[in-house]
């Protein structure tokens, strides 16, 4: 299908057919959607950028910096300004230099919504995930309780009760948060209309990263860099990726610095680094058989912060505990 050969294509080159399209088509597309708006102005955003690395005469394939683009418009008249650029890729400069390159850049929704309606998925038969949420909370009289299990237990009797022709509910609380990188709690308050999803997804990965502390599992990478736990694992494999620095429980841990380099645009071989902290690392087994105490019982200790009774965990990540041996050895000293 040659509509599905040219979305698979990289960024950058699905602009330049969109607008060999446009200029030949030309009154015929109508008025200009937000999407198409938004993709023209990153497509001209990168030639500007372009332009820039011409004037500074960078290597080829060598994005301009913040600093460099400004100090390229003082040198000579670009296409497009700082701000203008930094828009185009919502105020995020390392999206901008990563579209440059032709790397993969988030989706915006409007974009996967588009992708979806043109090419068709399973997910169409479905209704979005917020829309359910919100039906769920509009009742009348307005439910009692709003659990997540409450929410299973009504989308289960919806579905009974809807025509064939309209989409199903997503039926369990746990899948829609999934489905929407954040919390209930916080799903429900956008379907209050009290948050958007953005921040709400912001507030999760900023709680979720104060919770796993230095080193991260793959869902929680996953969510720092814009990404489905299914394309973290595709890119795990890519040359240049960051490698697990640990092994803890049999979960692969990243430091959360070498995601937020490798998402910044700060490309090197991450290769040294796999296993590197591996040794330094120490998992709940061994800290419940230095404190003489089950792990059910170290759990519950740390989960009360008995900090007299067990060292204090670097962090949690994938549900599992970790310890930095040097910081557990000087527990060990003091006690």
């Amino acid at each position: 299908m040659l509509l599905r050969r040219v979305l698979d294509l990289a960024p950058g080159d699905r602009l330049k057919v969109y607008a060999g399209l446009r200029d030949d088509l030309g009154s015929v597309l109508g008025k200009e959607l937000e999407r198409e708006r938004q993709a023209r102005l990153r497509h001209e955003a990168r030639e500007a950028m372009r332009v820039a690395a011409q004037v500074l005469e960078l290597p080829d394939n060598q994005a301009p910096k913040v600093a460099e683009y400004k100090e390229a418009a003082q040198r000579a008249e670009l296409p497009m300004s700082f701000n203008a650029v930094y828009e185009a890729f919502e105020s995020r400069w390392d999206l901008a230099q990563r579209f440059y390159r032709g790397e993969d850049i988030p989706a915006s929704a409007a974009q996967r919504a588009a992708r979806r309606g043109n090419l068709g998925s399973a997910r169409g038969r479905f209704e979005d995930p917020i829309a359910g949420v919100r039906e769920f909370l509009s009742q009348d009289p307005p439910p009692a309780s709003t659990t997540r299990a409450d929410y299973n237990a009504w989308a289960r009797e919806a579905n009974e009760h809807r025509p064939a022709s309209e989409p199903r509910l997503l039926e369990h609380g746990d899948h829609i948060r999934t489905v929407l990188r954040t919390s209930w709690e916080r799903a429900k308050a956008v379907a209050r209309g009290e948050k958007t999803l953005a921040d709400a997804r912001a507030e999760r990965l900023a709680d979720q990263l104060a919770e796993s502390g230095p080193l991260v599992g793959h869902i929680v990478g996953a969510s720092l860099l814009e990404m489905s736990p299914q394309t973290f694992e595709k890119y795990r494999g890519r040359t240049g990726f960051p490698r697990p620095v640990a092994i803890v429980g049999r979960r692969p841990l990243w430091r959360r610095s070498d995601l937020e380099a490798w998402r910044d645009g700060k490309r090197r071989d991450f290769g040294a680094e796999e296993g590197e902290l591996q040794d330094a690392v120490v998992g709940a087994a061994e800290i419940a058989a230095l404190t003489g105490m089950s792990v059910e019982l170290l759990r519950s200790r740390v989960a009360e912060e008995r900090w007299d009774t067990v060292p204090r965990p670097a962090g949690t990540t994938a549900m599992r505990l970790y310890w930095m041996r040097d910081e557990v050895e000087r527990w060990a000293r003091e006690r």
